[in-house]
């Protein structure tokens, strides 16, 4: 019973976003600031390097960060688990943000149910 509820080792790799050249890791929870950290982080590292793709339209963000030009290393990434147990192995900036759960509910009866 426990065991169903604990995520797998992969599905919880699929939500951390770790930058390909900087010391940071981003993990990411769907519905609490995600897009708008996303497109966030991905304009400073495009500032920072000029291999990153822009960004047409910021809701493709989600489909972007799969892509070659993306700035993060993503489990679809061939070098991800490589570097991620080097960059863990050393000192590196890792990040997320939660929302309370009172105000997702209530949000969401705002928008759905009124």
């Amino acid at each position: 019973m426990l065991n169903s509820l604990v995520p797998s080792k992969s599905r919880v790799l699929s939500f951390i976003l770790a930058s390909r050249t900087h010391a940071y890791a981003y993990i990411y929870v769907p519905k609490a600031a995600c897009s708008t950290t996303k497109l966030a982080l991905w304009i400073e590292e495009r500032e920072l390097s000029p291999a990153v793709g822009p960004i047409d339209q910021p809701m493709s963000i989600h489909a972007r960060q799969y892509s070659d030009d993306s700035p993060w290393l993503t489990p679809a990434s061939a070098d991800y688990q490589a570097l991620l147990d080097q960059k863990f192995l050393a000192p590196i900036f890792l990040f997320s943000f939660a929302r309370n759960p009172y105000s997702r509910v209530y949000s969401w009866y705002r928008n759905r149910i009124l």
